[in-house]
This record gives C-alpha cells, sequence and structure tokens, in this order.
C-alpha cells in the first residue's frame, strides 16, 4: 500500500466526503491506496459476480464488489476497508435492509480479497485477522498468479484450494459453490495454424 499526498490523516467521516475516493481504505486514519493489478482487478469482479448470482439465486442477501467499504471495527471508528468481494445475509441487517448511505458496518459473512504481486504480504495477512476478528465467518484471499485461494474460518481453520477445487460457502452460506478456476483468468492455450491447400 502507498499514501496518498493528501490529505494524510482523516476521520471516516473527512474519508466518507473525498469526491475521488478511487482504491483507497482508511487504515488507522492514515489514508492508503491499494495495490491492484490486471489479473487481480478481473478475479476480485469474477469473485463480485458470483457472489451476486448467488444472491439473486438464493434471494437470502446482498453481493458487494470493490466499491463497498467497511467499519466494522468499533474500538478503530476510523478504519475502513475495501475487500474486492463480499457478502451478508439479509437477516443479519436491521428489518434485513441494506443502509441507504455511509459505510457497512456490520461486519459480512463472506469477503474476498484478489491479491496483486505488489501487495505485502504482512498487510494481506493483516487484513485476515481483521477480518476474522470483526465477525467475518468466512475469508477468501484469491492468488491469481498461483491460481490458489487460501481459505480462512472464523474457527481457526484454513486451507488452501487450487484451480481444481471448489470454494463452498459451507454451513454460512449453503448453496455457495464455486469452482476456483472460474474466477481466475483463462490460461491460454497454443495456437493453432491453419494451412492451405
Amino acid at each position: 500500500m502507498s499514501t496518498i499526498e493528501a490529505p494524510p490523516r482523516v476521520t471516516a467521516e473527512e474519508f466518507l466526503s473525498l469526491a475521488e475516493l478511487g482504491n483507497y481504505e482508511l487504515v488507522h486514519g492514515e489514508v492508503k491506496a491499494e495495490c491492484v493489478s490486471v489479473q487481480s482487478s478481473w478475479t476480485g469482479n469474477r469473485m463480485s459476480a458470483r457472489f451476486d448470482a448467488f444472491a439473486e439465486t438464493s434471494g437470502r442477501g446482498f453481493a458487494f464488489g470493490a466499491d463497498i467499504l467497511l467499519r466494522i471495527w468499533p474500538n478503530d471508528p476510523n478504519h475502513v476497508r475495501r475487500p474486492d468481494a463480499a457478502y451478508i445475509r439479509a437477516e443479519r441487517l436491521p428489518g434485513g435492509r441494506l443502509p441507504e448511505t455511509g459505510y457497512l458496518e456490520i461486519a459480512p459473512d463472506l469477503v474476498a480479497e484478489a491479491v496483486s504481486p505488489h501487495d505485502e504480504a504482512e498487510e494481506v495477512e493483516r487484513k485476515v485477522r481483521e477480518y476474522l476478528a470483526a465477525g467475518v465467518g468466512l475469508v477468501w484471499v484469491a492468488y491469481p498468479v498461483t491460481r490458489t485461494v487460501h481459505v480462512y474460518r472464523a474457527n481457526g481453520t484454513a486451507e488452501v484450494l487450487d484451480d481444481t477445487g471448489t470454494l463452498d460457502g459451507e454451513d454460512l452460506l449453503p448453496g455457495l459453490r464455486i469452482a476456483v478456476s472460474a474466477i481466475f483468468p483463462r490460461q491460454a492455450t497454443a495456437a493453432t495454424t491453419a494451412t492451405g491447400p
């Protein structure tokens, strides 16, 4: 993450009112730019699309893309994360409705991050710990370069899936199943050359 030049430190209220949030997060009051690559952006969009399709077919919740802003750490009100995709069950929202403005302040059931080659390992690990500590039940961290997804659960267990595996909403989001290969860019195949008579 790199810090934008101005303003370097703001409150969550000021951060929300910035005209161009772009790919920024507010990390303990400090505005930071998120690292994005072509592959991580594509992968994040694919996960978001799969979450949205599940929300539509199940009718049980709401899916979000990389524009969602999470403020789910009550002891650190100037801490805001922007995951690449998220899903929250409708029953966890007051009246089953989304807030009209501002931040989502209830921890999603599932959060997904797509890692760029520019992301620092320590920062990715820190995000996972923060999400789980805030009450997120499942965290998926996708690595487009290695075509693997690291799955972290609230109970402390974790596993790594390669692109032959299937991501599962488990008991938290039953019915949500996504082939790992479906969220990564297709691998190029050898080109064939047509020959004339």
